[in-house]
């Protein structure tokens, strides 16, 4: 998956409820969907396999996600209780409008022996398990190389 985000992950409005969340001006966050073995055969993007929970998770870095995604068969899998509401839409390249409202807080993704807690939005997202935007890069100011 990648994208272009047009939202902002800073929480500057107290009272919306949105968490940060919402994207500015409205504007849905533009996504095009990516199966785990194109993300693999691309050289445009990074992927790696890490772990939450002792389970091994699918992870593609994208830096043109404004936010991070986690898939709704992880959700079931880890069998995670809804952190908190947010109000998310997602414009997929078939121009269906997707409305995300779960977000999971604090979601322990270990790399290597590191563990890097992350909030992570519920989509459906096929074959990947978790899509680290530049929400998550962000913070933990990461590189892709």
């Amino acid at each position: 998956m990648s994208g272009n985000g047009n939202g902002n992950g800073n929480n500057n409005n107290s009272g919306n409820n949105n968490n940060g969340y919402q994207a500015r001006n409205n504007t849905p966050d533009r996504l095009s969907v990516m199966s785990k073995g194109e993300a693999e055969r691309s050289s445009n993007v990074v992927t790696g396999t890490f772990s939450m929970q002792y389970v091994s998770i699918n992870t593609l870095f994208d830096s043109g996600a404004a936010y991070s995604f986690i898939s709704t068969s992880v959700v079931r899998k880890l069998n995670l209780t809804e952190s908190s509401h947010v109000d998310v839409s997602v414009s997929l390249p078939t121009g269906k409008l997707v409305h995300c409202n779960k977000i999971f807080k604090g979601l322990p993704l270990k790399i290597g022996e590191a563990i890097f807690p992350s909030d992570l939005i519920e989509f459906n997202l096929g074959d990947l398990d978790v899509i680290l935007g530049m929400d998550w890069l962000s913070l933990y100011k990461a590189n892709i190389d």
